[in-house]
């Protein structure tokens, strides 16, 4: 029964879908038009086989790497042509379109293989274990002190980069600082990322804690920091892994009503950051008249027209350029953490591969700092190849992260939480050397956790 009930939403959701994004005016992109929408049917349908042939659960990670390809490769192409926008700022990518879609379904075809092929050795979510109460005591406290460090370094460095900590705590409703004293100091940019550890601290407290309030205060303390850097996807992580740790802790699946209202309040959450974040980053107070209908329009576009610079490379390599043959992917990630005072001539990010290769198949879009998604480098080291085959090993991981979701152990659980959390930028915003940094920070402060959750 429950098979059947899935079935028939699959189907119901292929059938308005495709009827909708039918409806999309081509203009001159009839081709393309029909790529595009074929292509999306063919990688739906492997997205609902893949569903039927494992256990379903929202919290998977099989779902939000097919979700986040439709929006991006499919259809937002298919709006913006629409919409007679599919400029990549100055330039013209368009040509590109149809080979660059197949190649995103062959490389949906892989991770699907990978993701199908690797087995589990923990079949179904396990009741969570109760470690005691001295052992929760403790991991509590040790929480508190990782995050207050965290916590203290994260604001020093927001302070000395011209903030002040009346405006981080108001969300930027009083105002930062002046413009004009906002300062950045590359010796202590690295500070900035010490932020991200403040996570695993916080879901172990909401875990253990007993006072109600705390937990609240804290991520009061984390949204206004993380508001106060104009950042978005940090939130996005401390949301999803915070309901995947509660879920589990609670042993109950989310419902797909309660997952389209956490889509609907993280896009306007998305819109929101999006329309003020420029005032806040450059220290002034938070301008709300952004928020209008212009710019949830431009907010949504911003965040899904990546596919654009995709294009742009696969247009370019390899008939007018060389592959970078693991530069961007291998080489640049460990070269971003040789500290600059060590090596002065230390490449800039337009220096890197990535950054170079905008520069010769979109050169607008590096002005305007735009993003790419985690098949674009993949596709500049190795073509084709490279993205088959990173996105078939990207499929194993995902599938033997469930191990995991479903372990009996908080640590794994929150290993895996914010893995889920994670995901979603590794896709949106490729620069593995940035997401290397991200993924490092993230997960730093679990060693200090590891040996209380040991056999």
């Amino acid at each position: 029964m429950r098979a059947f009930k899935l079935n028939i939403s699959f189907f119901t959701i292929l059938l308005i879908s495709v009827l909708f994004l039918s409806s999309l005016r081509p203009y001159q992109y009839g081709e393309e038009k029909v790529c595009l929408l074929g292509s999306y049917v063919i990688s739906f349908l492997i997205y609902w086989f893949a569903c039927n042939k494992l256990r379903f659960d929202f919290f998977h990670p099989i779902h939000i790497y097919f979700v986040f390809y439709f929006l991006i490769f499919f259809i937002t192409p298919l709006f913006l042509i629409d919409s007679q926008n599919t400029l990549c700022v100055d330039d013209n990518v368009m040509g590109a379109c149809i080979r660059a879609t197949i190649i995103v379904v062959f490389a949906l075809l892989s991770f699907t293989i990978g993701y199908l092929i690797t087995k589990n050795k923990i079949k179904q979510p396990e009741d969570v274990l109760h470690i005691g109460n001295l052992k929760e005591k403790k991991i509590l406290r040790r929480s508190y002190i990782i995050f207050a460090i965290c916590y203290i370094i994260s604001v020093y460095y927001a302070l000395s980069s011209g903030k002040n900590l009346l405006g981080i705590l108001s969300l930027g409703t009083i105002g930062m600082t002046e413009m004009s004293t906002i300062s950045s100091d590359d010796k202590m940019l690295f500070m900035i990322n010490i932020s991200y550890s403040l996570l695993v601290p916080w879901l172990f407290i909401f875990t253990y804690s007993k006072n109600k309030i705390i937990p609240i205060i804290l991520s009061y303390l984390l949204v206004s920091l993380f508001f106060s850097y104009g950042w978005r996807f940090i939130i996005y992580i401390l949301v999803i892994s915070f309901l995947i740790t509660r879920s589990r802790i609670l042993n109950k699946k989310i419902k797909f009503s309660q997952v389209l209202m956490l889509v609907v309040v993280l896009l306007l959450f998305s819109v929101f950051t999006g329309s003020v974040r420029n005032s806040v980053r450059s220290g002034q107070k938070a301008d709300f008249e952004g928020f209008n209908k212009e710019n949830i329009s431009y907010t949504l576009e911003s965040n899904f027209n990546i596919y654009q610079t995709y294009y742009g490379v696969v247009g370019t390599y390899p008939d007018k350029a060389d592959y970078f043959y693991g530069q961007a992917c291998f080489v640049y990630p460990f070269i971003m953490w040789v500290p600059r005072s060590i090596w002065p001539s230390k490449p800039y990010g337009t220096e890197y591969p990535a950054g170079k290769a905008l520069l010769k198949s979109c050169p607008s879009a590096l002005k305007e700092a735009m993003s790419f998604p985690n098949i674009y480098e993949y596709y500049i080291d190795f073509g084709v190849f490279g993205v088959v085959v990173i996105s078939f090993f990207i499929g194993k991981i995902c599938r033997k992260m469930i191990d995991f979701y479903n372990s009996k152990s908080i640590f794994r659980i929150i290993c895996y939480a914010l893995f889920v959390g994670f995901l979603i930028q590794f896709i949106n915003r490729g620069y593995i050397a940035q997401l290397t940094t991200l993924f490092v920070f993230l997960y730093l402060p679990l060693f200090l956790y590891k040996r209380d959750f040991s056999k």
